[in-house]
């Protein structure tokens, strides 16, 4: 066989940049996740999140009375609350990279504040005889509402990190489920 002729190197120069173009087209080796700390917190922390979430809304399917009678409101509250901290506990357990340690110390930081508001909360529920007692147990003030719009910052700064490195962790952005 002799020698490729120009036909052959322009066939090869086709096959090269179509090849190219399909991988830029496709994404290439861009489209694979980021690795390192700062992705395995973030993806941690939405695992987490969305465990909790699955965990609250298992809960609040198996008390439709909460919040309308006593007794399933207390056994209810009690069960969120519980829920709440095993979240933050294992929150706060996590690996977290270097360049995320401001941002995962004000979402442990709102997320104890929304924690004390629920034990509060709870110790009131466990000592009302009536569902007004509940109510204004539970009714909002600005207190607790700022400690919620913390923990939303906290879960927004967050997710927009993720969303910035590429990192899918779609939880970031939902937080936890509040009663």
């Amino acid at each position: 066989m002799g020698k490729p002729g120009p036909g052959f190197a322009i066939l090869m120069l086709t096959i090269a940049i179509g090849a190219a173009l399909v991988l830029a087209a496709c994404g290439g080796d861009d489209d694979r996740e980021p690795e390192g700390p700062a992705a395995s917190y973030l993806k941690q922390l939405s695992a987490l999140i969305t465990l909790a979430n699955v965990q609250l809304r298992d809960l609040e399917a198996r008390h439709p009375a909460a919040f309308e009678e006593l007794d399933p409101t207390r056994t209810y509250y009690a069960s969120y609350t519980e829920t709440f901290d095993r979240f933050l506990d294992a929150a706060k357990e996590l690996p977290v990279a270097a360049e995320l340690r401001e941002g995962h110390d004000e979402y442990v930081a709102a997320g104890e504040a929304l924690s004390a508001f629920h034990t509060a909360r709870l110790a009131d529920i466990e000592g009302a005889t009536t569902m007004e007692e509940v109510n204004a147990a539970v009714a909002d003030d600005p207190e607790y509402t700022a400690a919620v719009d913390r923990q939303k910052a906290a879960c927004t700064a967050l997710a927009s990190i993720a969303e910035t490195q590429g990192i899918t962790a779609p939880t970031l952005a939902v937080c936890i489920k509040l009663p």
